[in-house]
């Protein structure tokens, strides 16, 4: 009783002195603290609504920026590509408008890989009996391994499989070694003086299980407390 916390009173809205000798007593013997308004206290309402209204939505924006960032990095140290790093998008609502109601929300355009790299998933083929995993033998297009149709339309030769006990299959084909030494090319008949030879293409497996390599929840809850630190200072 008789102590005041100064925090409570805003500069802009009140003014009062108070202590031992000048603070008024009631009835009760209790003290009492005097204010007086200045100025309009709508407009000054408007004018702090407005101005916190500005400063949650650009710290909400920010938030989800400085989130999409690093989870684009987080996606390229995983080694998952460019592609899929730059898949991760950024949305902040409402829009064109600030709102003390703003919301970010950061996701993936590519879902399944990224959830098969962060909650473990067991990825199984999903029209036939084995997933076709490329070697590095494969070639790339457009950032990505090659698809078995792909491969064989760049080759012009048929995958054949070859069948190991106890061991995954192979698909492979014929193709010569590039005058680079640096991956294969189609056997034509210009290379014919060059050795044909056959080439694992792919690996065929029942099953694929990645390793762990994002942890999208620990990332969340490290950019929401850093907004909620931020909006505890502004604020």
């Amino acid at each position: 009783q008789g102590k005041c916390d100064e925090r409570d009173l805003h500069d802009t809205l009140l003014s009062g002195v108070w202590g031992r000798q000048n603070t008024p007593v009631n009835r009760r013997g209790k003290r009492m603290i005097r204010a007086r308004i200045f100025g309009d206290l709508a407009d000054v309402l408007r004018g702090e609504t407005a101005r916190v209204t500005e400063a949650v939505s650009r710290e909400v924006a920010d938030a989800g920026a400085r989130l999409q960032a690093d989870l684009r990095a987080a996606t390229l140290s995983a080694g998952l590509g460019p592609r899929i790093a730059n898949a991760w998008r950024l949305g902040v609502y409402p829009k064109g408008r600030p709102s003390l109601g703003a919301a970010a929300e950061v996701w993936s355009r590519a879902p399944l890989i990224i959830e098969a790299f962060s909650a473990g998933v067991k990825i199984r083929p999903k029209n036939g009996t084995y997933l076709a995993v490329p070697t590095a033998n494969v070639p790339r297009r457009q950032g990505r391994r090659m698809t078995p149709v792909e491969v064989e339309a760049r080759f012009n030769a048929e995958l054949v499989q070859v069948t190991r006990p106890g061991r995954p299959a192979l698909l492979v084909l014929p193709a010569v070694a590039a005058k680079s030494k640096m991956g294969f090319r189609a056997a034509t008949a210009g290379r014919a003086g060059r050795a044909k030879v056959s080439v694992v293409m792919f690996i065929l497996l029942r099953s694929v299980e990645p390793r762990r390599r994002l942890d999208l929840g620990a990332m969340s809850a490290r950019a929401s407390s850093a907004l909620a630190q931020r909006l505890k200072q502004i604020l």
